[in-house]
């Protein structure tokens, strides 16, 4: 089984603004900057002369359309010029000679961009700076001179303002070169915290097949939850054992991220995912370390039981767990063994759903729940297209939660099976 969505998703969104190269302090700090003019997507040019003589502050923000950390430092670079955009001028210019004025005028738009944009191509900033990750954000500061240059995204507001005030102060009288940004104060609470608030949500606990199975499966050990709708509420804190410079929660519902500063403006939403919406049975919510990877806390959220029942069969699959129970109570359908009475009553019964193609070769990894009114019980079709279960004779209702990869099936079909076991046979349509 992959090592879930959590990892990949966040490699893909920080590896790209990490890549910086570490060494001495860039030739260029410290020195006036060669003046240059590009054209921005809305027909005008930018000047760095001009611009000087009107504004206290240059910043030259590199990046691309393709580039993750870049859309996510956005906001906050948006956020901080619309404050300060009466001292401080700014121009972003993409380093992707295939980033268009169309396509980086659709871009601005769609995420609400009214800073200067054009492309770095002819003006060879990137080869200046010997750029070398995105994005990369360069200060020239009144006197001409380049004070500033750092790569890795920025994940708040604060960063950049605090970056403005340096270079804006009366107190710069001349210039002072940095090799980051200057760090905001930040409030730390007593613990770091990750809660989700959801009244209807349930917590679950899922019986490990090892000690640190889940940890190993997921990166860390994951809190587990069902939250019995499409969306959910968390809090967030920051403790002084963890540097909010740093410090990142990733929502993996809707590949939200919120920096340290974000999360002292209270709850948070995102949506969470489901087999019928979305094709993934979980949603995590993380509290990481954005450089290293590290992973402080985990929350993991399941929309309703019958995606829990997946994430429980993907959990076996994999072999890390048995099964799972709510945390509020002592039993849980698909966690339990047949009621003792029913089973001495009647005797154990099978039932056996064999899952084929449209030319009837036998299909596996697909995952079925054999469900009375009160239980759910989930099973993988193994090699030969076999999912077989056995429990105390009842009226059941068989349910295929989901199917592999290239294969599509109607989840929302339900049909019932015989009291005392039977078998079915169930045809997928590989696509």
């Amino acid at each position: 089984m992959k090592k879930w969505i959590l990892i990949l998703t966040a490699l893909c969104m920080m590896a790209a603004g990490w890549a910086v190269a570490e060494g001495a302090e860039p030739e260029y700090l410290g020195k006036p900057l060669a003046d240059f003019t590009v054209e921005t997507i809305d027909g005008g040019r930018f000047t760095l002369s001009e611009a000087l003589k009107e504004k206290d502050l240059v910043v030259i923000n590199l990046w691309a359309t393709w580039c993750p950390p870049c859309e996510m430092e956005f906001p906050y670079l948006q956020k901080a010029y619309e404050q300060y955009q009466d001292r401080v001028a700014l121009i972003a210019l993409s380093t992707d000679p295939s980033d268009t004025t169309e396509k980086l005028t659709k871009y601005a738009e769609e995420h609400g961009l009214t800073f200067p944009i054009g492309n770095d191509s002819g003006v060879g900033l990137s080869d200046a700076f010997n750029v070398t990750g995105i994005p990369t954000t360069v200060a020239v500061d009144r006197f001409g001179n380049a004070a500033l240059a750092e790569s890795g995204a920025q994940i708040s507001t604060q960063a950049f303002t605090a970056m403005f005030d340096f270079f804006l102060s009366e107190d710069y009288t001349e210039t002072r070169t940095l090799d980051e940004f200057p760090k905001p104060d930040y409030p730390y609470a007593e613990q770091t915290e990750l809660k989700l608030t959801n009244a209807e949500a349930r917590e679950i606990i899922f019986e490990q097949t090892k000690e640190g199975a889940l940890a190993e499966a997921f990166g860390a050990m994951p809190t587990f939850y069902i939250v019995n709708g499409d969306s959910a509420t968390f809090t967030a804190a920051i403790g002084q054992e963890i540097s909010a410079d740093t410090a990142l929660v990733l929502c993996t519902g809707e590949g939200a991220t919120y920096g340290a500063f974000a999360l002292l403006d209270g709850p948070i939403e995102t949506t969470v995912d489901s087999l019928e919406r979305t094709g993934n049975e979980y949603t995590v919510i993380a509290l990481l370390n954005q450089k290293t990877m590290e992973i402080y806390r985990l929350l993991v959220l399941c929309a309703d039981e019958a995606n829990a029942d997946a994430l429980e069969a993907g959990l076996k699959e994999y072999g890390a767990v048995t099964g799972y129970r709510y945390a509020d109570e002592g039993e849980r359908g698909a966690a339990t063994e047949p009621e003792q009475d029913a089973a001495e009553e009647g005797g154990m019964a099978r039932w056996e759903a064999l899952f084929q193609d449209q030319d009837g070769q036998p299909v596996a990894g697909c995952i079925i729940n054999f469900c009375t009114d009160t239980a759910c019980s989930t099973v993988v079709s193994d090699e030969n297209g076999l999912a077989v279960f056995e429990g105390a004779p009842d009226e059941y209702h068989l349910q295929v939660l989901k199917v592999p990869e290239g294969y599509s099936y109607d989840t929302n079909h339900e049909f019932s099976a015989g009291r005392n076991g039977g078998s079915v046979t169930i045809e997928v349509t590989r696509e």
